[in-house]
């Protein structure tokens, strides 16, 4: 057991690939005794139907765009005494600014060739393929902060 905190972040309302995967990580992660806690979209499927055995909370992530849904997801991340947040996805990513000289590191999650733009604020980045890291790094991430 890693005995570190990680907190995961996912703003999506509906179930697709990457929710699946989410869920999946999160009961491997409970089973294994790794403190792990998620943040989901309030009234996403995910916070109606399948998490009943992972500990959560709800946070709007109404759109990138919505100060007050900025606001209230720092502020629950801030309130987590987890070192790691990692964010799923663009909506989660796109609405989390931690500082980068902070107590908190953000990871965000890639599961495909999407614009980089957009996840260019976490401090760290992991892609589900070794091509698709590869990519990232084309994309002028620096290659020491992305992992696979």
């Amino acid at each position: 057991m890693s005995e570190i905190p990680s907190l995961h972040v996912v703003g999506s309302k509906g179930m697709g690939g990457a929710e699946r995967w989410f869920v999946r990580f999160q009961r491997a992660m409970r089973a294994h005794g790794e403190p792990a806690e998620a943040v989901v979209r309030s009234g996403g499927e995910l916070a109606r139907a399948h998490l009943p055995d992972i500990p959560f909370r709800t946070s709007p992530m109404r759109t990138v765009w919505d100060p007050w849904s900025r606001r209230h997801l720092t502020r629950l991340v801030r309130a987590s005494d987890a070192p790691i947040v990692q964010t799923y996805m663009g909506r989660a990513t796109r609405l989390l600014r931690l500082p980068c000289q902070g107590a908190q590191v953000h990871v965000a999650r890639l599961g495909g060739y999407y614009k980089v733009d957009p996840f260019r604020n976490a401090h760290a980045w992991v892609g589900n393929t070794r091509g698709l890291c590869d990519w990232l790094v084309r994309q002028g991430l620096p290659a020491a902060r992305v992992f696979h």
